[in-house]
């Protein structure tokens, strides 16, 4: 709940400047904008989004990964693979999956954001049923598939990189473990927007537009209104956010793997 509280003006301020009607010049122009015209509110549109959601989404993603993950090795894969390389192919695999459930809350998160602000999300998913249909919350659907099967091997492929090099070069133990999980869960979130960014941008401008756009449409507009340097509006600000972001989120994968770990240790014993 705190880093979803922390974490939302920087998610905020990311989908204003990828919206496709932005008139924002710059982060801080956006954020002084915000807070004249909206207050400390403004930050915080669709926040209950995440704040009811975002643990159920981790939880959702992480044991995809890790039924992948089982399959893939039951198949022979760990044999062939290195750990990172396997964590990618899975992460490939269960992209689909995520994304079928994930699309509809990212549709009015970034709604709720940008062009229904100050809706509650009620009102926004009724409002966007109404206007485009049930299938209006599965808007940017395929700029969403492109986007996931691009960042999330780049995502677990990182994280494990990370914590097989510490092992390799010192174990579990030093730096300890909690650490070398929020320094591969930092990497990872890094390296996933760094991956994905562009098609993330295109993926806003389709569930900002209220008429139905192709992401070829959605490419070229973003290209004619801000040239290449537009599929990077926002990116640091992201940044800003995926790094700690993901450092706690992963350190809480890792320590509840343990507690479920030994708790069953027990129970058999």
């Amino acid at each position: 709940m705190g880093l979803v509280l922390v974490g939302h003006p920087f998610d905020t301020i990311k989908a204003r400047l990828q919206a496709k009607i932005s008139p924002y010049t710059s982060v801080a122009h956006c954020v002084r904008s915000t807070w004249k015209r909206e207050g400390l509110y403004g930050f915080y549109g669709g926040v209950s989004v995440p704040l009811t959601s975002a643990g159920f989404f981790n939880a959702y993603l992480f044991t995809l990964q890790l039924f992948a993950r089982e399959r893939l090795e039951a198949a022979g894969a760990k044999q062939i693979l290195s750990d990172p390389v396997l964590e990618g192919v899975a992460g490939f695999c269960v992209s689909p999956f995520y994304v079928a459930l994930l699309t509809p809350y990212t549709t009015v998160t970034v709604r709720l954001q940008t062009i229904n602000k100050g809706m509650s999300v009620r009102q926004c998913v009724r409002e966007t049923v109404r206007g485009e249909g049930v299938l209006g919350l599965w808007k940017g659907f395929v700029a969403t598939v492109m986007l996931r099967p691009i960042g999330l091997p780049w995502y677990f492929g990182g994280y494990h990189t990370v914590c097989e090099y510490f092992q390799r070069e010192g174990g579990t133990v030093s730096p300890p473990r909690p650490a070398v999980a929020m320094l591969g869960g930092a990497v990872g979130g890094t390296c996933y927007w760094t991956a994905n960014y562009p098609m993330d941008v295109i993926k806003t401008r389709m569930q900002t537009s209220k008429t139905k756009v192709t992401v070829v449409e959605a490419i070229r507009s973003v290209y004619m209104t801000h040239g290449a340097r537009g599929f990077y509006r926002g990116f640091s600000v992201c940044v800003a956010r995926a790094a700690p972001a993901n450092a706690v989120a992963f350190l809480g994968f890792e320590m509840s793997s343990a507690f479920f770990f030994e708790t069953q240790k027990k129970e058999e014993n």
